[in-house]
């Protein structure tokens, strides 16, 4: 806006219809073209100015950027009711989710009505997904299988650094958070975790 209106006094100036005198035609060009020298400075040092602040932003995303833990506990159809339903109940406790690799007999109606029959006592259902990369993804090659894992959120400059802590075997979350905390990389995650449900 300012560059148009400097534009536009230099060019009424210069037009053979300004009407002035040699000398207020030099001092008002003089006036124009420091106008026009001060609007550029101020130009480059507002770009200056926004660009130091995304640097320092993106700095400071850096530097605060933590990292996320989730808690899965893989598990298939197939596996008992009763032991299903375990896990669900401790999956709604230390906030983990249920892992499905694919749909039972390929029907979505088949795992609604499975996960009905996973509600607790209060008609709570546990967070279940079906997630057949992650299978590949943690080597889950069988069931039930826990795992706690630790990554930071997304970053378009940076490739995510994925921690994770896995047992498996016929175990309770709790048993495996207490494994975590104390022998595995994510032993602070697991912790506080186990202190969340304790409290």
């Amino acid at each position: 806006m300012l560059a148009s209106l400097i534009l536009m006094i230099l060019f009424a100036l210069n037009s053979p219809t300004f009407a002035q005198s040699d000398t207020d035609d030099n001092v008002a060009l003089k006036w124009a073209e420091d106008l026009s020298d001060s609007a550029q400075d101020m130009v480059w040092q507002d770009l200056l100015k926004k660009f130091n602040e995304q640097e320092q932003l993106e700095g400071a995303a850096n530097t605060t950027i933590h990292s996320t833990s989730k808690l899965y506990v893989f598990v298939s159809s197939s596996m008992p009711i009763p032991l299903l339903k375990s896990y669900a109940s401790d999956a709604l406790k230390y906030d983990a989710t249920l892992v499905f690799k694919g749909l039972p007999e390929g029907s979505f109606k088949e795992l609604a009505e499975l996960i009905v029959q996973l509600k607790d006592n209060n008609d709570n259902i546990a967070n279940a997904t079906i997630d057949d990369e992650s299978f590949e993804r943690f080597s889950v090659s069988s069931v039930p299988t826990i795992i706690l894992t630790s990554e930071p959120p997304y970053h378009p400059n940076q490739t995510p650094y994925i921690k994770f802590d896995k047992i498996t075997g016929n175990v309770g979350i709790k048993y495996a958070l207490e494994q975590f905390r104390d022998s595995g990389d994510l032993r602070e995650e697991a912790a506080k975790r186990l202190e969340r449900v304790n409290d």
